[in-house]
């Protein structure tokens, strides 16, 4: 259930980086991109238990840290793609991340 929540928000972060008015530098636009991508290509996708020193854990972890680095950055300048990314933050937590 928490995957498939995570997957319509990943959905609604792809949909809101092609819809969205507030103006958003490219380079930015492809990094929110690369970790949507990321995340679905790491989390979504059912994997055996891993250790918890192993690369996928850490990768898993450097995510949840950089998307909620970017909420935080883009609260002011880009409340809606903030609030999703938060989403997308919190569901990644939800499912053990």
């Amino acid at each position: 259930m928490e995957r498939q929540k995570l997957k319509e928000t990943l959905t609604e972060l792809h949909s809101e980086l092609e819809t969205s008015t507030e103006p958003v530098d490219a380079e930015t636009i492809a990094l929110l991109r690369q970790v949507a991508t990321d995340i679905d290509k790491v989390c979504l996708t059912e994997s055996p238990a891993v250790e918890e020193e192993s690369p996928v854990v850490e990768e898993k972890e450097g995510m949840l840290d950089q998307l909620l680095s970017l909420t935080e950055e883009f609260e002011e300048s880009h409340p809606k793609l903030a609030e999703v990314i938060g989403k997308v933050a919190s569901a990644l937590s939800r499912i053990g991340i």
